[in-house]
């Protein structure tokens, strides 16, 4: 019986948790709304993107498009959240050490089949790396693996996967550089997803989705030896599914 009454008490707990959300904002008090912006600068992504989904509103985008959601929907002056830093996990490693090159350098040093899981807290975008060695850099944010590189950028509706022997990247903005790196994603040919192979000498990924590749071939033939590939001096991969290409040969 004392297990029926708490079961009950949640429930009525829960459903006026979710009542409280989805009222007007004229029926909130003053306290609530002067604690409200703090509520939603201490959310993390996931946790905006269900709030607007409670209260009916659009809960695709990034951090900022949320925030700005829920700040109207409240009838609050929007106060922009400082830019979280990236949350790291090591989720494996053989061998760890931090070590001091001098007084003003200092770098964290994993080797052993490196597993390292990195979130950016505004996007809800998630990192992984695996690598014979990564290397974290405390005095400029940078991350940098060597030896058998594998990193993949999960978007939640789409990846991107990248290989290579070394890479550098920073943690604050996510733009980075492979070195003899190849990276896959899907474009859209002819109302069919096509998945094409782009490799270079240097990949260089800014901090938008667009990369350029030097000394770069692309390919949509799955043979690692393919049949047919683009080589090209430069290659930019943009955002809008278009490519620009310096002196190519097919």
């Amino acid at each position: 019986m004392y297990s029926n009454l708490t079961r009950s008490a949640v429930c009525i707990l829960i459903l006026c948790t979710v009542f409280l959300r989805t009222v007007s904002a004229q029926e909130y008090s003053d306290s609530f709304l002067a604690t409200l912006p703090i509520d939603i600068q201490n959310s993390d992504f996931i946790e905006l993107a269900a709030w607007c989904r409670r209260l009916g509103l659009d809960s695709s985008g990034k951090r900022d498009a949320l925030e700005r959601r829920l700040y109207a929907y409240y009838d609050l002056a929007y106060v922009p959240s400082e830019k979280r830093p990236a949350k790291i996990v090591i989720q494996k490693a053989g061998l760890g050490g931090y070590e001091k090159i001098s007084e003003d350098a200092e770098y964290i040093s994993l080797t052993g089949e490196v597993y390292l899981e990195m979130r950016d807290e505004d996007s809800g975008e998630v990192h992984t790396i695996t690598a014979d060695r990564i290397i974290f850099s405390e005095n400029n944010d940078s991350v940098t693996a060597i030896g058998n590189i594998s990193y993949i950028l999960d978007r939640g509706d789409v990846q991107e996967v990248f290989s290579g022997e070394r890479l550098t990247f920073n943690v604050n903005h996510w733009g980075g550089v492979f070195f003899d790196g190849i990276t896959e994603r899907e474009e859209a040919i002819e109302e069919k997803n096509v998945r094409f192979r782009f490799s270079g000498k240097r990949i260089i990924r800014g901090s938008s989705e667009k990369i350029l590749l030097e000394g770069g071939t692309i390919t949509s033939s799955k043979k690692d030896d393919p049949y047919y590939h683009i080589r090209s001096a430069r290659i930019w991969v943009l955002d809008e599914g278009e490519w620009v290409l310096e002196h190519p040969v097919l």
